[in-house]
């Protein structure tokens, strides 16, 4: 907690939560606390301002310390209990790593991190706060915390309601929707996303119906990921490892699914051309969908879906939900050779390039070429066959994380296209 009886967490442990409890180690409890808002690019919350008498703390810069300098990370890791009590880690700081688009920093120690030591804080031996928890890296889980000299501008922006993140509004629906409608897949929405939000128990009856045979839809948890129930289902094409233990699959597009888990539920519908058909066409059909439910279903716009880049431009994206996927749109003419990265520390991000000429599909696909943070980042070289409208893909190869990422369209010298 900071000054102004603020808490500080990473925005994974909070999301897709507006409220969520908070217990101190005194047992102090509050039940509703308000979630002020997400930096979904590198990962933090505020919560707040609490009633408490707790102490506040300062965050501190500690990027001057010695490589090899005892700190501790303070957490909750594989914490179950009611009430829990923070437990503590001694460790050194092992290097710096830099996400240098980001101007961030942070500390690796050997200190290992695991599930629950999110939101937590790394000290000095001076009980000084030099980094705030939540990520790890390679198989031996080595903490990897994020320097607290350079989230506190962001944490303050955050407190004033500056979009720190440059990702606008991205919550999803607190509640509300529509019982029965119709909706419209076509070429610049592709899918649509409509939020549930019922208390646990709660038996959802949805039908999902399209004179069409290319309507995929799924009811899912969005805190979890896993699919509760597969209405549609063109060419078999969702994964069984997607499906959760208990998923329903009910071809004729009527489902029942009784809410378990204290979180959003998600219906998603997308449109899935014919086979040998590409998923995004200048010629494509729209297709008309007929939804009934028990319950109100609040849509959610993705800003990303459909948008446009060009040659030269970044921009800033992010992945909405478990599952997303967000598709943008580039003009390029015949023999155009582009480079083509994502930067991000919240997902393992893969990329694509498609066509919208039938037969073609995705002309290129990569997933860690571009090294990053973790070496998950996504990057390739591509050039373009012929004059016209192409599409890059980014997703999550987990489908399982959310969180905000850099795409970036530079140009290229034709040589470094593969197989020149």
């Amino acid at each position: 907690m900071i000054e102004g009886r603020y808490l500080v967490t990473n925005a994974h442990v909070v999301w897709p939560y507006d409220h969520v409890r908070v217990v101190f180690p005194d047992g102090s409890e509050h039940i509703d606390a308000p979630v002020i808002d997400l930096d979904l690019m590198v990962d933090l919350a505020v919560i707040g301002p609490l009633e408490t008498d707790t102490d506040p703390v300062d965050l501190v810069d500690g990027e001057e310390l010695s490589i090899g300098s005892e700190v501790f990370l303070v957490g909750y890791p594989g914490e179950v209990e009611e009430y829990p009590q923070p437990a503590i880690t001694r460790g050194l700081i092992s290097r710096l790593r830099q996400w240098e688009s980001a101007g961030m920093t942070f500390f690796q120690t050997d200190a290992a991190v695991a599930g629950g030591q999110s939101g937590g804080v790394l000290v000095n031996n001076n009980a000084e706060v030099i980094g705030i928890s939540g990520l790890s890296f390679s198989e031996a889980a080595f903490g990897l915390v994020t320097s607290a000299a350079d989230v506190r501008s962001r944490i303050e922006g955050i407190i004033v309601g500056e979009d720190v993140d440059g990702l606008g509004q991205r919550r999803l629906a607190s509640g509300g929707g529509r019982r029965t409608f119709t909706t419209i897949l076509g070429e610049e929405e592709q899918s649509r996303l409509y939020v549930i939000n019922e208390p646990v128990g709660t038996d959802l009856r949805i039908f999902v119906g399209s004179r069409s045979d290319e309507v995929l839809a799924f009811i899912a948890s969005a805190a979890v990921g896993s699919v509760a129930a597969l209405l549609t289902d063109p060419y078999a094409f969702f994964p069984e490892e997607l499906w959760g233990g208990d998923t329903v699959i009910v071809p004729d597009g009527t489902a029942t699914v009784t809410t378990t888990i204290d979180s959003p539920y998600f219906l998603l519908l997308s449109r899935f051309p014919s086979e040998g058909e590409p998923f995004f066409s200048d010629t494509a059909n729209p297709v008309r969908v007929q939804v009934d439910s028990n319950h109100g279903l609040a849509a959610y716009t993705d800003p990303d879906d459909g948008r446009r880049i060009t040659v030269g431009e970044t921009i800033k994206a992010n992945m909405d939900f478990p599952l997303d996927e967000d598709q943008f749109a580039i003009q390029l003419e015949e023999g155009d050779t582009v480079s083509i990265a994502v930067e991000t520390i919240a997902f393992d991000a893969l990329m694509t390039v498609s066509s919208s000429i039938a037969g073609l599909g995705d002309l290129a696909v990569d997933d860690d070429s571009g090294g990053g943070l973790f070496g998950l980042n996504p990057k390739l070289t591509f050039s373009a066959p012929y004059s016209g409208r192409f599409f890059i893909g980014v997703s999550d190869l987990n489908v399982s994380d959310v969180g905000g990422y850099s795409l970036t369209v530079s140009e290229a010298s034709p040589e470094a296209a593969p197989g020149r």
